[in-house]
């Protein structure tokens, strides 16, 4: 009979012996395991004095015994073997934190469900400051479920010298998420606890930042006008077009009269003097 935190499907084969009413010996060993025994109600033996084995009951140790009119108690039983629990203990449940940027953390103390963002190399083409929140569950390791590596996931941990509070809770700012695929901080500079997982179904929440434009490699060529006040018709398709614009009180140039199409650069590039 099984122990109600514990699942049926969960315990597995366990050696025990099983005594008698009044068989049981002068004494037991208090160190093992133990408890009573019996059969279901209106359960009778076979010509060779075998009962069927799903009427044969053990209830757990500590647990309270059936009524009598819900079984007929044997005896007493006491494990036999090394094996126990003879269950196979459930995982515990996933933690579930709002992951934030340490920028957003306020002066008060935050709530426990609450940590940061920590970045080795950071995201690509993402300022860390950008992140913003994300709905996580965070698994102890070993306890990750099935379809893990299908989701955003990564490691996390706590600070090297992070201690828990009167309630077992740490300081938003010790408990640390790594970006997916960001490089894991040294042994000594932090304790891993076991990976993370984005606690939803479609993905939704990620990422959390807004990804900024990439910018070109090389040059783009754009066409610059004068300005608005000067055109005699609307610019059409404005994408890498562009005004001239002057101090105020500047004479225009004659160069700047006229549409020009000149090349644009990103910042730290070779400019090609000859082009």
């Amino acid at each position: 009979k099984c122990h109600p935190d514990i699942k049926a499907d969960d315990w597995i084969p366990c050696q025990v012996l099983a005594y008698k009413k009044g068989s049981e010996p002068d004494k037991i060993d208090s160190s093992k395991p133990q408890g009573l025994w019996g059969v279901a109600p209106g359960t009778t033996p076979d010509e060779d004095g075998n009962y069927d084995p799903g009427d044969i009951w053990y209830v757990f140790p500590g647990e309270k015994s059936p009524p009598s009119e819900d079984w007929d108690c044997q005896g007493t039983w006491v494990l036999d073997s090394d094996d126990w629990p003879p269950y196979n203990e459930p995982a515990p449940e996933p933690k579930k934190f709002t992951v934030c940027n340490v920028t957003q953390l306020g002066g008060s103390p935050e709530d426990p469900g609450t940590a940061v963002w920590k970045f080795g190399n950071g995201c690509p083409d993402v300022d860390d400051d950008d992140w913003g929140l994300a709905e996580v569950l965070a698994y102890e390791a070993g306890n990750e479920p099935e379809d893990f590596a299908d989701k955003p996931h990564g490691l996390w941990g706590l600070a090297p010298e992070a201690t828990p509070d009167e309630n077992g809770d740490y300081d938003p700012k010790d408990v640390w998420f790594i970006y997916p695929g960001d490089d894991e901080p040294a042994e000594d500079d932090w304790n891993c606890c076991g990976a993370w997982l984005l606690d939803s179904e479609d993905n939704a929440q990620w990422p959390p930042y807004q990804e900024k434009p990439k910018r070109p490699e090389g040059p783009i060529l754009a066409t610059i006008f004068p300005e608005k006040k000067a055109l005699k018709e609307p610019i059409e398709d404005e994408k890498n077009k562009g005004m001239w614009k002057y101090s105020p009180g500047k004479k225009v140039m004659d160069a700047g009269k006229k549409p020009m199409d000149v090349l644009l650069y990103p910042d730290g590039a070779d400019i090609d003097e000859k082009a």
